[in-house]
């Protein structure tokens, strides 16, 4: 193809729209800005409140799936279902898991994975207490 092929972008100044470039002008190398550097207390204030985000998720579903009763009350979520706040519990602690790990581990797949596990157990364990349905 010819290297004259219009390539489309949108104007970022007076929003006329989209107006056209050669391919030779929307190929050139632009130099990075510089990024700016993050402070150590700025890393450890959101360390500190990642920290507090996941225990505060872990005890509201470590809550959800221990006293879904309880819990049901405190969030007035008429009518009563067990099953979803022991889902919705076991969620919340899969999120909290995923908060923690993500402080421990800087590999995102880690994280998402370990979340992903931990709330399945978790499901898992509140399906193992129910009792079995009685077939009609």
């Amino acid at each position: 193809m010819s290297r004259l092929i219009a390539v489309w972008r949108l104007t970022e100044q007076r929003g006329e729209g989209r107006v056209p470039v050669n391919t030779e002008q929307a190929n050139v190398k632009r130099t990075p800005r510089p990024q700016r550097q993050v402070g150590r207390a700025s890393r450890v204030f959101v360390r500190f409140v990642v920290l507090i985000c996941a225990v505060s998720m872990l005890g509201i579903g470590l809550w959800g799936l221990v006293a879904p009763m309880s819990f049901a009350r405190w969030i007035s979520f008429p009518p009563y279902n067990e099953h979803l706040i022991h889902d919705a519990g076991a969620f919340q602690i899969g999120i909290g898991a995923a908060l923690l790990l993500s402080l421990l581990s800087d590999d995102a797949l880690t994280v998402a994975l370990g979340g992903f596990i931990v709330r399945h157990f978790a499901c898992l364990q509140s399906r193992c207490r129910q009792p079995p349905r009685r077939s009609r």
